[in-house]
């Protein structure tokens, strides 16, 4: 099947950014063509499951939200490898997952950035790997259609 309006797309992002080199992947999953931005949304158009398509990704409106910084005590965080400032942190949170960067270490009170490492970075380009491209189902329609923003997972 190919990529066409109202179809379920699923893809494995990997973010390069000029300045940080590599930082992570993504899963995203969602309705096309309303969860996916230009120019993402056109280079998908016709392309299918194994295709691959990398585009640049404007980060340009992002801002540093400084309510994205959380304190907590290092008891709270279960980790098996040494806390320590510029550390990546993943945990579960809302039934999501939350990733930080350690910013600071101050006694038992660690101090997490959770904004995106990326955020004001003006330049990122995106490859993106085509998993699924499938018809919605209705739960598909029932958590996706009304949704803003596509699933997300970070791994």
């Amino acid at each position: 099947m190919k990529i066409k309006d109202g179809v379920v797309v699923r893809v494995k992002q990997s973010l390069f950014s000029p300045v940080f080199k590599y930082w992570g992947c993504l899963e995203i999953t969602g309705l096309y063509p309303k969860h996916f931005p230009s120019p993402m949304r056109e280079e998908l158009i016709g392309k299918g499951v194994n295709d691959a398509v990398t585009c640049p990704t404007a980060l340009g409106q992002s801002h540093y939200d400084e309510s994205m910084v959380i304190e907590t005590r290092q008891s709270n965080l279960k980790s098996e490898l040494a806390l320590k400032p510029g550390m990546v942190f993943i945990t579960q949170f809302n039934g999501g997952e939350l990733r930080g960067t350690i910013k600071a270490i101050d006694g038992d009170i660690v101090k997490i950035d959770c904004n995106h490492p990326l955020v004001g970075v003006s330049e990122l380009i995106t490859t993106n790997f085509i998993l699924e491209v499938r018809n919605p189902t209705e739960q598909d329609m029932q958590e996706l259609a009304e949704a803003a923003s596509p699933k997300m997972s970070i791994f």
